[in-house]
């Protein structure tokens, strides 16, 4: 729903989220920390470049 509402005030997605339940389990843990690292290269401009899965994209 965040990334909806990012994209609807014009403003760019950083980084794809990732849906988690009430209790995460420890793969769904990973994928936050990981979040979090690919998150904070784009903010201090570290990022490598991404190479997009067009199977990924929602059209």
């Amino acid at each position: 729903m965040l990334e909806d509402r990012f994209r609807g005030l014009k403003m760019r997605v950083p980084v794809q989220g990732i849906r988690v339940k009430l209790i995460p389990t420890t793969e769904e843990l990973d994928k936050c920390r990981q979040l979090g690292r690919e998150l904070a290269e784009v903010m201090t401009n570290r990022q490598t470049a991404r190479t997009i899965d067009m199977a990924d994209l929602e059209f």
